[in-house]
């Protein structure tokens, strides 16, 4: 759970939020195998808008690390996100598989016929390759700092992993001590995989970023306390009301004041975890010539853009939209490139990257071979939510600047032109009938190959702990 942050807050989240799990069931790297390799580090930023990179607050840029980062990368500026919350997304990146196959979709589940059975979650087998089995099998030393609650070990996502640390919501300013440590006693070559939680709700305004645009937004008092002190409270709240779970809101509608702080909260978290990033490409500078740095997000961030606050309950682009970079120095294009692509292309083309041989299942496509610029290529996404019975489920097709939603539980359609509506404001679904029929002919072809997919694969499940359980409630996903 993340908590008002101050020195003391630091030290007892230190205490209680550390875990370190060793795949001590996997052999170390053979590193004779594993010779001239280069080593592959990727980051996921949580809840991460990809129109924050080049964004400005007040007249300054809110992360201008990263921002110089991606115009020396190659920079894919059309990229699809597997799913609109966390722990489907995620599973989709480390398998290549969309969520709808790899069929690890919830993160709380309850029993209908037993109401004293355990709570649990779907977890990521064993048995399907990821990208840290894949690269610990090619002799790498494998590496994750982890901070979301819905990737634990015990959801399988250390699969893989030699080591596997977990920092449960802890912001960057802790978590980037431990990078460094890690990229100190990696042995060569290594994966690493690190996941910031920043800027996920709450959005905390740490100093000294909280002064990195200016003074922060003032409040009025009322809304000043609940901001400040119970913004988890709220959060939960506002999302269950807007999910139909709640008939009335315990707090009124926040004043435009309020929602510009959030969303100047929300900014800060970004600057804060844009110095992280300055600190760990500091410490692997030395080692830039024979290091792949991937860089995504697991999904987006509504801030009020279609009047919703954070993820998971929506499908416009805020959330499906995610930055996705490739960087090296010497090995690839430094350039902004506009072909449509999705996160279950990452596995791929790292993979590409490296020389080792494709998975014929592997769903997304080495980029490195596809072809490159404006080609049309579907891109496909979801919202499913968190729990069995979420009161949303939406199914996505894009196909160039063409995007059909698919609403399931109320059978409606709705078709936006990206180009001409980025914001996503018309459906043009009732007067672009053959559009429409168009798209959701592709999408019935992908819901049925997943269907099919899915049933091939098997499925496990992770039991919840109290202490997991808490934490995803106050981050507003437990149904109850």
């Amino acid at each position: 759970m993340r908590i008002k942050m101050t020195c003391s807050a630091f030290l007892t989240m230190m205490t209680l939020g550390l875990a370190l799990v060793s795949s001590s069931s996997r052999a170390l790297p053979d590193t004779a195998r594993a010779a001239g390799k280069p080593n592959v580090v990727l980051i996921v930023i949580d809840a991460f808008r990809a129109d924050r990179i080049f964004a400005s607050n007040h007249g300054k840029p809110v992360m201008p690390v990263l921002a110089a980062f991606a115009k020396d990368s190659w920079q894919f500026t059309d990229a699809m996100t597997a799913e609109a919350w966390t722990k489907p997304a995620m599973a989709s990146i480390y398998t290549s598989l969309h969520a709808d196959a790899h069929g690890v979709q919830f993160g709380t589940q309850y029993s209908s016929d037993d109401k004293n059975a355990p709570e649990h979650a779907d977890a990521l087998p064993a048995s399907i390759p990821n990208i840290a089995t894949i690269l610990q099998g090619a002799g790498y030393d494998t590496i994750g700092v982890q901070t979301n609650p819905h990737l634990q070990a015990r959801f399988g996502f250390a699969n893989g992993f030699n080591r596997y640390t977990v920092m449960k919501a802890s912001p960057g300013i802790l978590v980037t001590p431990a990078v460094l440590g890690e990229i100190k006693k990696a042995r060569a070559p290594f994966f690493l995989y690190v996941h910031y939680f920043d800027p996920h709700t709450p959005y905390l305004a740490l100093p000294p970023y909280n002064s990195a645009f200016g003074d922060m937004p003032v409040l009025p008092p009322a809304e000043k306390v609940l901001l400040e002190q119970h913004q988890e409270e709220y959060y939960l709240d506002f999302s269950r009301f807007c999910l139909g779970l709640t008939a009335t809101s315990k707090f009124p509608p926040l004043s435009d004041q309020g929602r510009d702080y959030l969303r100047h909260c929300y900014d800060v978290e970004c600057r804060l975890v844009d110095d992280q990033l300055r600190q760990m490409f500091a410490a692997l500078a030395p080692l830039a010539e024979n290091t792949l740095i991937v860089l995504t997000a697991d999904h987006g961030e509504e801030l009020w853009d279609h009047g919703e606050l954070g993820h998971e309950k929506t499908a416009y682009e805020e959330l499906l939209h995610v930055p996705l970079l490739f960087h090296h120095p010497s090995r690839l294009p430094k350039k902004a490139d506009a072909t449509p692509v999705e996160t279950v292309d990452i596995l791929p083309t790292i993979a590409g990257f490296l020389g080792l041989p494709p998975d014929p299942g592997w769903q997304g496509v080495n980029r490195m071979q596809a072809p490159s610029g404006s080609a049309l290529r579907p891109q496909f996404s979801q919202c499913k939510g968190a729990f069995p019975g979420f009161p949303r489920d939406f199914d996505v097709v894009k196909s160039g600047s063409d995007k059909l939603i698919v609403d399931r539980k109320k059978n409606t359609d709705l078709l936006f032109d990206l180009g001409q509506d980025p914001r996503e404001t018309r459906n043009l679904a009732t007067a672009k009938p053959e559009k429409t029929a168009e798209l959701h002919k592709l999408l019935e072809t992908h819901s049925a190959q997943m269907k099919s997919r899915l049933q091939s694969l098997p499925h496990e499940s992770g039991a919840l702990d109290e202490e997991t359980k808490q934490s995803v409630k106050a981050l507003g996903y437990l149904a109850k």
